[in-house]
């Protein structure tokens, strides 16, 4: 029998250690105060946009200026000239207002996401800047309604956790104000656990094959689909990633894609070299923590990142092994650690793709509410935290949070295999085996 510390009722310590967690009437309070900065932060940004000016030294849109760049470049028949970064650079230099001349994109998603930005393409810069504000919001609130109907989360708190998903500042500033794309992988991440929640299993798979558009987040989710043996998934990825590999190449060609893999070896090398050609502090994976923290050292810090790595992915994948014996509420636990995993084991992971914890927590709220409480508030409040620690103490505050959650998911996981000969302590409840779940 386990010790009841490894099962997903926390809540008791929480309190026990700080006191009363806040309630939902607090989370929905300090949401929306963090909603209306993001939004007054944002009309700041617009504004000082409109006027030609760069607002707290950044100019608009932040890395929304690389896709629109991209979009333009296939409007103007670009096609392999999309990974053309002078090319980029100049366009960048004469279409985003009070563009900074010292900062060099280098595009290295692939050619089929550049496909979505060329009606944006087609407007000016700041209105198409205004447009992907309000298509972002659109797909996040999508993806969010999705998720909260893949866990059953139930009614009266889903107002609260998406209030609580939108003023995060994974969404709010880094994403929605950052112009970058990860609602997107968040929109296809909320539709594969969906479709697994209503057992549609090749469904789910092709939804998530759609996440190749970013290698470094569908790899390990693939991988554990192999060790899981769960083969109707996997062909549905196969064929999503096809799919994705046909619209790629009717985009930009066998060129392009030549261009695409020689941008991607370009990315590897760069993740493995020194630590001044990243702004790690702006990096939550495995490989950018120990760059960070062993400064002086970096020859040892790819070698502990892969050790960490090697055994994460072998205790993650001796899970999966036995995720036929897992009851739902199990699998959820699964499925969120290795989203969780997803996020470390990584040549490199930009803060802004650790929007997919908010799918781990919803996750967790499917699986056992009673240990949501303190790992939720710990998720919301670190991100606000992590980069100031990051850039000058040289400590990613985020890392070793994921890691913990990751490795405790995968631990509370056991507790819900019924063919196995763990038993669940009496003090904690055990979840029926009639309830909804991921299959």
């Amino acid at each position: 029998m386990k010790d009841a510390s490894l099962t997903p009722d926390a809540a008791p310590r929480f309190r026990r250690y700080l006191g009363p967690p806040p309630g939902s009437r607090e989370a929905r309070a300090i949401s929306l105060f963090a909603l209306a900065a993001g939004v007054i932060l944002a009309a700041l940004s617009l504004y000082a946009g409109l006027r030609g000016e760069r607002f707290l030294g950044r100019s608009l849109g932040g890395d929304f200026a690389q896709f629109y760049v991209v979009g333009r470049i296939l409007n103007e028949g670009g096609g392999a000239a999309i990974y053309d970064p002078l090319l980029q650079h100049r366009l960048y230099l004469s279409s985003v207002p009070a563009a900074d001349p010292r900062r060099m994109f280098v595009y290295g998603s692939a050619p089929v996401l550049a496909l979505l930005f060329r009606p944006f393409a087609l407007l000016g810069y700041i209105p198409a800047y205004v447009s992907w504000l309000a298509f972002s919001l659109a797909v996040y609130l999508a993806a969010l309604r999705l998720l909260w109907r893949a866990v059953d989360l139930p009614e009266r708190q889903r107002r609260t956790a998406t209030l609580l998903a939108l003023g995060s500042p994974l969404y709010i500033l880094e994403t929605w104000i950052g112009g970058q794309v990860s609602v997107l992988a968040f929109l296809i991440v909320a539709a594969a656990l969906y479709l697994l929640a209503r057992r549609f299993e090749w469904r789910a798979g092709l939804a998530l094959g759609l996440l190749a558009f970013k290698p470094t987040l569908c790899a390990v989710p693939l991988l554990m689909l192999v060790a899981g043996r769960r083969w109707r998934v996997l062909a549905g990825a196969a064929a999503g990633i096809a799919a994705l590999a046909l619209l790629s190449f009717l985009a930009v060609g066998a060129e392009g894609l030549r261009a695409w893999y020689a941008t991607l070896a370009v990315y590897r090398t760069l993740a493995l070299g020194p630590e001044a050609t990243f702004r790690r502090f702006k990096y939550v994976d495995l490989n950018s923590f120990f760059q960070m923290l062993l400064a002086g050292w970096e020859g040892a810090a790819p070698v502990l990142a892969l050790l960490a790595a090697g055994a994460l992915l072998a205790w993650l994948a001796r899970a999966w092994w036995r995720y036929s014996n897992l009851d739902p509420a199990g699998v959820r636990l699964l499925w969120s650690a290795t989203l969780a995993a997803a996020l470390l084991v990584n040549l490199y992971l930009p803060v802004y793709d650790a929007l997919l914890l908010a799918a781990c927590m919803a996750l967790l709220a499917g699986a056992r509410g009673g240990a949501l409480t303190p790992w939720l508030v710990a998720f919301y409040l670190v991100p606000w935290l992590t980069q100031s620690f990051a850039e000058f103490l040289r400590l990613q505050l985020l890392t070793p949070l994921v890691a913990a959650y990751c490795v405790w998911a995968i631990r509370a996981a056991a507790y819900f295999a019924p063919n196995t000969a763990i038993s669940t302590p009496p003090t904690i409840p055990r979840p029926g085996i009639a309830t909804p779940g991921i299959s």
